[in-house]
């Protein structure tokens, strides 16, 4: 955008294209009738020339170009004897360079704002499937991998061996922690992503769903020991985000972690919203029992 910035401030596009027209228009009413027909479109065809390789070369390019067009016509057209009026030889010295200056300032105006406005979807695309607090995937991300990994299953309902494993971990009293302070909230946020990323494998899928919820998608083979490490590594996980304090500018204590794992198989048909249902249950559950113990 800075860059866009400072090249708008030499020539605006609107500038640009706005003394590009009217040099064309200035020309064409300053040589009509003054010279013949002949004439009159050879120098449009000149202008042309310019406005093309201004739009289509490089920087490079039209530096050399230029340079051998302007050599070469000032050796032609007064070094040779050429009978034409002053003012046309110079017209047809320079008008070349000028027309492709200007109209390679309106084509680096152009490609830079289409850059831009890509630049700009790829953010919104970003910022979409991101969660702003914790870097990690947000709630719509997860919709779009767990549908995507629901189907792969179901293409793949011979092979029996793989399943999609669902750990949600959630934040017990949250709302209160965020009511006595948003920044010591949000620290223990970072803390869980960073807890997530560092003790889980990299080839699993980390999101969080708002408010103090994050879920953990693993693709499970039962032909091997991945299950048995799965529920091994998701107590592992739970005892270290146990183990993350808060830190709120009136009081110091240890959070405590709800979780609740979820084992979809093949064959299964549940929605999104099935899942995270389930999820939420096991995870009060998971309290209920710690409480009653």
């Amino acid at each position: 955008m800075k860059k866009l910035d400072k090249h708008e401030q030499k020539i605006p596009l609107e500038v640009g294209v706005f003394l590009l027209l009217a040099l064309c228009m200035g020309q064409n009413i300053l040589l009509n009738g003054a010279v013949s027909p002949e004439a009159f479109v050879f120098t449009n065809i000149v202008a042309l020339m310019g406005v093309t390789l201004g739009l289509l070369g490089s920087s490079i390019v039209i530096v050399s170009l230029n340079f051998i067009v302007v050599a070469v016509g000032i050796f032609i057209l007064f070094f040779q004897p050429v009978i034409m009026m002053l003012p046309l030889k110079f017209f047809y010295c320079f008008s070349i360079p000028i027309y492709s200056f200007i109209a390679y300032e309106i084509s680096k105006s152009l490609l830079m704002r289409k850059g831009l406005i890509s630049g700009r979807e790829d953010i919104a695309r970003y910022l979409h499937n991101t969660d702003s607090t914790t870097g990690l995937r947000s709630e719509a991300a997860f919709y779009k991998k767990y549908k995507q990994y629901t189907e792969s299953l179901k293409v793949r309902q011979t092979d029996d061996t793989r399943k999609l494993g669902l750990v949600m971990f959630q934040i017990d009293f949250f709302e209160q922690y965020m009511y006595q302070d948003k920044e010591a909230t949000k620290k223990i946020l970072e803390e869980m992503a960073e807890t997530l990323v560092y003790t889980r494998y990299p080839e699993e899928l980390f999101f969080h769903l708002d408010k103090g919820v994050f879920i953990v998608l693993t693709v499970l083979n039962k032909e091997t020991n991945e299950k048995k490490v799965w529920y091994k590594m998701n107590k592992i996980t739970k005892v270290q985000m146990n183990l993350i304090p808060y830190k709120g500018s009136d009081a110091t204590h240890d959070i405590t972690v709800k979780m609740g794992e979820l084992i979809i198989q093949a064959d299964e048909e549940l929605t999104v919203e099935q899942a995270l249902g389930r999820l939420s249950r096991r995870v009060e559950a998971d309290l209920s029992a710690e409480y009653i113990a």
